[in-house]
């Protein structure tokens, strides 16, 4: 009788740890960094993150990420040059609200892991692959993105906006 017991206990555990975890909000964000005139560089995040999580370290054959970012949470502390980049130079928040991403594969890496799926803004779906950590209910990326590959901005040259954008997530899950 407790053989069935611990039997079914672990089913339902290994179950419960398969199933999509929802974002916390409150927690989670997306910051970047883009040089700026050569001489400097815009820090600003994303909040407003949502979506599902299915993660379980021992069986990544059934992980998957499903998540979306409200693109007009775009904040640089700077009103004006926010209001500027969810406009029609940039964002294009009013037609394309959210920058999603889906995932078609998790492996394990050596410092880590790696996902691979399909990241979509402004329009324009691309496959892209990132690493990222895990631990304690939450995953941690970092990783360049090229932002001419969406037709995000216009092509200002290095001077003016640089070409490579530095991701930075801290997705915490609940």
């Amino acid at each position: 009788m407790i053989k069935k017991y611990l039997l079914a206990l672990f089913i339902a555990s290994a179950a419960f740890k398969l199933q999509a975890q929802s974002i916390d909000q409150s927690k989670s964000q997306v910051s970047f960094e883009v040089d700026n005139m050569g001489i400097r560089s815009v820090e600003g995040l994303f909040t407003g993150i949502k979506g599902n999580i299915t993660f379980n370290p021992t069986n990544l054959s059934n992980a998957s990420f499903d998540v979306c970012i409200d693109a007009s949470s775009i904040n640089t502390e700077n009103t004006k040059r926010d209001n500027h980049l969810k406009n029609e130079d940039f964002f294009q928040v009013d037609s394309f609200p959210t920058i999603c991403f889906k995932s078609k594969s998790i492996v394990k890496s050596k410092e880590g892991y790696n996902v691979t799926g399909d990241l979509t803004m402004l329009g324009s779906t691309l496959e892209i692959t990132f690493p990222f950590t895990y631990s304690s209910n939450s995953l941690k990326a970092s990783f360049g993105l090229e932002r001419l590959d969406f037709g995000l901005g216009i092509d200002y040259g290095s001077f003016m906006v640089g070409k490579t954008v530095e991701i930075n997530i801290s997705c915490y899950l609940k």
